[in-house]
């Protein structure tokens, strides 16, 4: 793995517009290549249908039950590739336990770039980095990470209460607004790992 990237900050007219500007799509896709990149859904569909390990439908039905993720650029929906094995397209277990640990509170944006961006939690080493070789301390950051996330402070009888669309890169709520969460980039702030 050991690809690093610099953390990207979008130009004003980026952010203003609620899009990933070409910098930080760039920066994802780069931070993904070690690992097979990120790739168009259709593509990725295409892929598993010729080895016979589903389609479009099937593709649509992981993403929206949580066991994979991607975003929205430019009209298109990428999936970073980390999240499959290349010899036969099934499903890795690590980053699905990472996400899980991250508890839905953050959308596809968020995750791609939390899990190619230089980490405090990580010492400067991004997740993905770190996912096969220290699986227990990338797990740990995204324990902190959701913490932090949903407005945990750590003293006595605070509360992981938080309005859960209070920043802009936490995940919807409810099952109907989960899938308009893997098809929609807002101008979410960048996650503590950066």
């Amino acid at each position: 793995m050991g690809t690093s990237i610099e953390p990207v900050t979008p130009a004003p007219h980026e952010k203003m517009a609620g899009l990933a500007g070409d910098r930080e799509f760039a920066a994802v896709r780069a931070g993904c290549q070690a690992t097979g990149g990120a790739v168009r859904g259709g593509d990725l569909a295409g892929w598993l249908e010729k080895r016979q390990r589903g389609d479009a439908v099937s593709l649509a039905k992981l993403i929206i039950s949580g066991k994979i993720f991607g975003f929205e650029w430019q009209g298109n929906f990428w999936i970073p590739m980390f999240q499959f094995d290349f010899r036969d397209l099934s499903i890795r277990q690590a980053p699905r336990t990472v996400r899980a640990e991250l508890g839905g509170v953050f959308d596809g944006w968020a995750l791609a770039v939390w899990f190619v961006q230089p980490c405090v939690w990580l010492n400067g080493q991004s997740p993905l980095d770190l996912l096969e070789a220290d699986l227990p301390a990338v797990l740990e950051a995204a324990r902190s990470e959701r913490l932090v996330a949903t407005g945990w402070t750590g003293k006595p009888g605070a509360s992981f209460a938080m309005a859960p669309q209070a920043r802009g890169h936490l995940a919807p709520e409810s099952a109907a607004s989960a899938e308009a969460a893997f098809l929609a980039v807002g101008d979410a702030p960048a996650p503590r790992c950066q």
